[in-house]
């Protein structure tokens, strides 16, 4: 049975607004060729402290993310999310992270993701030998590009994604699916109740909620960056039958409305970063 660790201030991944940012420095790395069809980014995140308050919204991928500050460098894995979290804090960080596309990180971390999913999981329990790549990422002078020299010498005892799955996580989460799940299911050669198991065992969530997952993180991306643009027509650039189906959605998944969101968009110095989805 793997032991679930509680979500603290560490759970810095996946954000979209943050009311007070001080002597904070966060960055993205595109991952080298070798690992770019499997990994979205590479991150890390720089913070001498001072208060600050997010709200950690889903976006459909697992991230391995490296504590390398304090007394106690560590790290942990953080599961696929289906809901939003606000999480506040005053401590200064140091993180470095690697986030998994959809249906990926399963061959990493070889295990089922439905069992981490809404989950945050001490690394050690799947990767035992993980306390060496964190000594390794404390002593490198670039920690980030150590973290990606490292998954690049991994990369040959992961499980290869399924190009199968991979298919079908393409379809789910674009903006107008040209089929329903069990027209898409029959097309790949499968019925619908196995194909929400795969997921579930790859991805951590199922197809419906991973479709779900896309278009909030596109309505979330247009109503941050369109302030002006009209509710009624993001929802329907984005797949939503009409505003009100907008509203529900994006309250149910983040906890606010898209009204809320501009709100708090609108007080945050530098714009949000999105994870993408393939």
């Amino acid at each position: 049975m793997l032991e679930s660790i509680e979500r603290g201030p560490q759970s810095f991944v996946r954000r979209y607004s943050e009311r007070v940012l001080e002597h904070r420095e966060y960055c993205e790395r595109v991952p080298r060729r070798e690992l770019g069809a499997e990994i979205d980014a590479l991150w890390s995140l720089d913070s001498a402290g001072g208060a600050r308050e997010q709200i950690i919204v889903p976006d459909g991928c697992v991230d391995v993310i490296f504590d390398l500050g304090g007394s106690r460098p560590h790290a942990f894995v953080v599961g696929t999310m289906t809901r939003a979290e606000r999480v506040a804090s005053d401590q200064p960080m140091h993180l470095v992270a690697v986030r998994f596309k959809p249906g990926v990180a399963a061959g990493w971390l070889g295990l089922p993701l439905e069992e981490l999913t809404d989950r945050e999981l001490d690394l050690a329990q799947v990767w035992p030998d993980s306390h060496r790549l964190v000594e390794r990422l404390v002593r490198a002078p670039d920690a980030a590009r150590a973290l990606e020299l490292a998954l690049v010498e991994r990369l040959a005892f992961r499980t290869a994604p399924d190009p199968w799955l991979r298919a079908v996580v393409r379809e789910v989460c674009a903006v107008a699916p040209a089929r329903g799940l069990d027209a898409l299911a029959r097309e790949f050669g499968a019925t619908r109740q196995h194909l929400t198991r795969r997921f579930r065992r790859e991805v951590g969530i199922g197809p419906k909620m991973l479709a779900r997952v896309a278009r909030m993180r596109r309505a979330l991306a247009a109503v941050e960056s369109a302030p002006r643009a009209p509710l009624a027509e993001i929802a329907l650039a984005c797949g939503y039958v009409d505003q009100a189906h907008l509203s529900n959605e994006l309250r149910a998944l983040t906890g606010h409305s898209p009204r809320e969101l501009r709100e708090l968009g609108s007080k945050s110095p530098s714009p949000s970063v999105l994870g993408v989805l393939p």
